[in-house]
């Protein structure tokens, strides 16, 4: 008798070490399918991120929004986004053109010309007389 407790008990023992060995492999390919789903969920936000940006870049692009201004549009579809733009635009003040307009009284003065040979022949006389 004393043999077969002997066997039972190292048997209860086998049985134990197993079930713990059960448990510590669960839990490691447990840790391992949250580890991916963490992964998984890490690079959808990513993803959708990286989309909203070029939703909203695109939008600004398209709407004539000054790039600086691209990441402050709100919305979740290209319609709000566009709406959004829009609004940001009547809101900013139109920048002006950076050429100056021409300075009609600057420059050389052309003076009136005439409109026939006669008249051209009459001015170069004028501006240079016969030598004597």
């Amino acid at each position: 008798m004393k043999a077969e407790r002997a066997a039972r008990s190292a048997a209860e023992r086998r049985v134990a070490e197993l079930e713990a060995e059960a448990q510590k492999r669960a839990d490691a390919e447990l840790t391992e399918v949250e580890r991916l789903k963490k992964e998984n969920a890490t690079l959808t936000e990513q993803n959708a991120k990286s989309e909203r940006d070029a939703l909203r870049n695109a939008v600004a692009l398209e709407k004539g929004l000054p790039a600086s201004l691209a990441a402050r549009l709100i919305g979740s579809t290209r319609e709000e986004m566009a709406a959004d733009a829009d609004t940001l635009l009547s809101v900013i003040p139109q920048a002006q053109s950076t050429n100056p307009r021409p300075d009609p009284s600057q420059g050389p003065k052309s003076t009136p010309s005439g409109g026939s040979v006669d008249a051209g022949a009459a001015r170069y006389r004028e501006k240079h007389p016969p030598k004597k």
